[in-house]
């Protein structure tokens, strides 16, 4: 007597093996795997917006009629910036979001893009290039500039080394938390820049000594700033700062306001006055200085000594999204205060006809500044989801 079941009896005779086979399957996935599917999809929309950028840029420079250095400088950007999307479109593709050659090609986007714009327009400001081109050449740039720092922040980060470890200070450097907080500045005053132009959107101005001299030594001082923090683990820092005292903390925090004001004062020079920041001089505002010192004054009293741990908050989920916002709003009066004391303009809301353009730049940056910084951070420190979070 053949006694064997047959498979739907077997189905009926253990009802439950498929619901706990499947219960289990899903306690077993980690958090990295049921974030790979939004992930996906979130580098294919990336690298999309890349591609189109750069092949934006490939087809400005070869058809615009400048000299020979400026053509060949266009195109070898948009091509860096093709090549970029193709490596984050194949890594996404092969579902290797951790594919070394993303970090890189990102950040050749990001340096290739100031490249570009400091290529493309000196020929607008002396007439050699109209407009509409100039603009659709400024576009490219800053939705280069969101979109490599969108991929840097979709690159997994390796969590900080177990064992007291330190990672090589090459590593340090190009952290993505320092260079989304240097882009997303930089476009929050690209934005502010333009609030007041009559013009529906207005290029930029470039100087390239005030870009290497200025703007390029404050972001380096951010980078090995924010670098040497990074050096140690979590609970190092919080206990560091707390034995170091108060004084040491607001001491540091005051290098990093004065290299924000350093690359902040290259990038207004550069951009806004289209002069050599070494020879400008400083012709003052009033209101100008308050906004700027009271800015000053919420990222190294309240900011600072919250983001070094010395100030203990309540554990809320919506704190961190706090502490970069209030970022996002002390760098805005920052800005528009330094910009006034440089300039000499009474700080004022002017809105003038790029103001539509103006605030999506603006909201563009605070995107950065706030939920993409946060993700950056908590990849970096390898710190679990939040509790309750959906994966």
């Amino acid at each position: 007597m053949n006694t064997a079941m047959t498979p739907l009896e077997g189905r009926q005779a253990r009802p439950d093996d498929d619901r706990g086979t499947t219960a289990s399957a899903t306690e077993s996935t980690s958090p990295d795997e049921r974030r790979s599917g939004p992930m996906r999809a979130a580098s294919f929309t990336v690298a999309g917006v890349m591609l189109a950028v750069g092949i934006a840029m490939l087809a400005l420079g070869l058809t615009t009629h400048v000299t020979l250095i400026p053509r060949l400088a266009e195109t070898a950007v948009g091509l860096v910036v093709a090549g970029g999307a193709l490596a984050l479109l194949r890594s996404a593709w092969k579902g290797e979001l951790d594919s070394p050659a993303v970090a890189p090609a990102a950040g050749l986007t990001l340096l290739g893009s100031l490249v570009y714009l400091g290529t493309a327009m000196p020929p607008f400001n002396h007439g050699l290039v109209g407009r509409p081109t100039a603009t659709l050449q400024f576009v490219s740039v800053m939705v280069a500039l969101v979109a490599g720092t969108a991929a840097f922040a979709l690159n997994p980060k390796d969590p900080p080394p177990e064992g007291g470890g330190r990672r090589p200070w090459a590593q340090v450097l190009m952290a993505p938390d320092g260079l989304v907080l240097v882009v997303g500045t930089i476009l929050l005053g690209m934005g502010l820049g333009e609030v007041d132009k009559i013009a529906p959107l207005m290029p930029p101005k470039w100087n390239w000594t005030s870009f290497l001299g200025l703007t390029i030594p404050g972001m380096l001082l951010l980078f090995i700033l924010r670098g040497a923090v990074k050096q140690l683990s979590p609970s190092e820092r919080v206990l560091g700062w707390q034995a170091t005292g108060l004084w040491i903390v607001l001491g540091w925090e005051m290098l990093l306001v004065l290299g924000l004001s350093v690359m902040l004062y290259g990038a207004i020079n550069n951009l806004t006055l289209g002069a050599n920041g070494f020879q400008t001089e400083f012709k003052g505002s009033s209101g100008g200085l308050v906004l700027w010192a009271g800015a000053a004054a919420i990222l190294i009293f309240i900011r600072g000594p919250v983001e070094r741990g010395l100030i203990r908050l309540p554990d809320r989920r919506w704190y961190p999204v706090g502490r970069e916002l209030l970022y996002g709003v002390a760098a805005i009066l920052f800005i528009v205060g330094e910009r006034a004391v440089i300039t000499g303009k009474a700080p004022a809301l002017v809105v003038g006809g790029a103001f539509p353009a103006a605030l999506l730049i603006v909201l563009a940056a605070l995107f950065l500044l706030v939920p993409i910084r946060l993700a950056v951070k908590r990849d970096e420190l390898g710190l679990p989801e939040p509790t309750g979070a959906p994966a």
